[in-house]
Formats: C-alpha cells, structure tokens, sequence
C-alpha cells in the first residue's frame, strides 16, 4: 500500500514539474500556428507559465510582450479597488491594481488598446475622478 501512495506522489511531482513544459508547448503552438487562435491564447494568458513562456518567446515582439504583461497581470491580480458601470450602464467593469501600481480595467478598450499604448481608458479615468472627489 506505501509503494502505491509513493508511486502516486512521485507521478504527481513530475506532473508538476512539467507544468512549464506545457506552457511553453502552448507557446511555441501560438507562434506555428498560420491563423492565430487568438481566443485559446487570451484562454492560457491566464497562467503564469504561459505568460512567461510568451515573454521569453524568440518570436513575441514588444507590442505582444507589453500585452501579456499587462493584461496577464489584470488577469491574475486580485487587487480589485473598484467597479465602474459603462456608458450605456449594461455592464461594469472591474478596476484592479496591478503589480507595477497602475489601474488595469477589463473593458476591450483598455484591454486591446490601453494596455499596450498606455493611458487610462473611461472607466479607469471615473474611478479617478470619483476618488478625488471624495472627502
């Protein structure tokens, strides 16, 4: 019954240590593929080692390197400091920190435009505007 539980353990220990391999396999996948499947790559950009893989990438230029970082931190930070409602008031959206202190929004605008560029989208600019105003 030990050598069970041991084989067990031993088998899930190399599953974890090959976490970064498959990152990377869904990294190297990204860049071969000849129509990008853009909805699978925003899917891994959940995971750490697939950011990291991407970053580290010999083939991820600055504008995709800026975007993993950015919107790979929004999605993985915590730190929500507010919501905002959109303009037509159907939807809000999350306001989070992320590590380097700016505001991240998850709207397509900061998400696709923003968090490349730089600058704050409307949402991120409200909850500014509301926090200033606030005794």
């Amino acid at each position: 019954m030990l050598e069970l539980l041991f084989h067990s353990f031993a088998d899930e220990l190399v599953k974890l240590a090959d976490v970064p391999a498959k990152q990377r396999n869904k990294a190297e996948e990204h860049f071969v593929q000849e129509v990008k499947n853009w909805g699978a790559f925003e899917k891994n950009l959940k995971t750490k080692g697939f950011q990291k893989a991407i970053i580290e990438h010999p083939e991820a230029d600055e504008k995709l390197k800026k975007y993993v970082k950015n919107f790979g931190g929004y999605l993985n930070s915590k730190d929500v400091v507010g919501k905002v409602s959109s303009r037509t008031g159907f939807k809000s959206y999350a306001i989070k920190k992320l590590p380097s202190g700016r505001l991240a929004c998850g709207c397509p605008d900061w998400q696709y435009v923003r968090s490349v560029r730089g600058g704050d989208c409307w949402h991120v600019l409200e909850l500014k505007a509301a926090q200033r105003s606030q005794p």
